[in-house]
């Protein structure tokens, strides 16, 4: 062989050998592509099951949300509701205080009257200087009436309220038939003035 083709074969052989050692590198760089590749898919593939995951959660975090909302409503609805119940009961309250008071105050009147004077008697009377057969009862029995038919006594309950009255300052209940034929049948208030 002479030496060009020796030159020549040496030349191939290098050519070859570098060929080779591109071909040796770029496989190299493929296969670290190819890794990447692969990393890049699997964070690709872990980030959207994240995804799909933080969605699922915040779809239910928005239910849970809602609920919690329309339960907060709700619960502030009855706390408003339980809060003007509360100021009717407490002005019912107040109002049967005050009536409350207002009877204690008539019976204390009648008490303090009955410590001054003798017991009376519950009857009718005829008044002088009448004519005619007329009886009429006396002016305490008719202010008795009036203040309880005032203070909101319904007509058909004002015979057991003078019958407790008469029997808490004489201690008699002698007179409670007498309240009953005074005030039998008078459910109009025309037919107790009347009646008076």
């Amino acid at each position: 062989m002479d030496s060009s083709e020796s030159k020549i074969v040496s030349d191939k052989h290098q050519s070859r050998a570098l060929v080779q050692q591109e071909c040796d590198r770029a496989a190299v760089r493929e296969s670290k592509l190819r890794a990447q590749i692969i990393e890049l898919e699997q964070r690709t593939f872990d980030l959207t099951e994240a995804t799909k995951t933080a969605q699922k959660e915040k779809g239910i975090y928005c239910r849970r949300f809602l609920i919690s909302k329309r339960l907060a409503a709700k619960r502030l609805a009855l706390s408003i509701d339980l809060k003007q119940e509360k100021q009717q009961l407490t002005e019912e309250v107040l109002d049967l205080e005050k009536q409350n008071a207002a009877q204690d105050a008539v019976i204390k009147k009648y008490i303090q009257q009955q410590k001054q004077t003798k017991e009376k008697v519950l009857k009718k009377y005829r008044k002088s200087g009448t004519r005619g057969g007329a009886h009429v009862w006396e002016d305490w029995v008719v202010l008795l009436v009036v203040e309880l038919l005032v203070l909101g006594v319904p007509p058909k309950a004002v015979p057991g309220s003078i019958t407790t009255v008469y029997t808490t300052l004489y201690g008699n209940p002698q007179m409670r038939c007498l309240l009953f034929l005074l005030f039998a049948g008078a459910e109009k208030w025309s037919r107790l003035s009347a009646r008076l």
